[in-house]
Parts: C-alpha cells; structure tokens; sequence
C-alpha cells in the first residue's frame, strides 16, 4: 500500500490521536470503503494510459495465453 502524506488540520490530528485503537481502526476502514471508487478509477486511469502507450494486439495476447497455457498445463 502506497503512503499518502497530506496536510491535516491539528484539530483532525488531535481528534484522531484521541482515538482508541479500535476506533482508529473503524475510521481507517470506513475511509477505504468510502475512497474504494476513486483509488480503482486511478488504477484503471494508470492502465490505460501505459496500454495506449504500448498497445498489444490481440495475436500477441493469443500467443502470450498459449504460451501460458503450455507451461502451466504441458
């Protein structure tokens, strides 16, 4: 998981600091939940842009799949 460092206000870090550890914990989860959305659309956003940079037709996914295929299952 990749680290975010963002400028919080002292009254949200004092409220947070406040926190039982299971509270804390309810928080963080609650906050992925609720930021699920937009961190799947900068994933996505990220993969599209290194596949129009690098397009793949759809003989070479064929051949990648077969090859797979081969070493996987003889």
């Amino acid at each position: 998981m990749n680290n975010v460092m963002i400028e919080v206000p002292v009254s949200i870090n004092t409220f947070v600091k406040r926190l039982t550890l299971q509270d804390k914990i309810k928080l963080a989860e609650k906050l992925a939940r609720e930021t699920r959305r937009q961190r799947w659309e900068k994933l996505f956003s990220s993969i599209d842009k290194k596949a129009a940079k690098n397009p793949i037709s759809q003989k070479e996914i064929n051949q990648a799949v077969k090859e797979t295929r081969k070493e996987l299952y003889g």
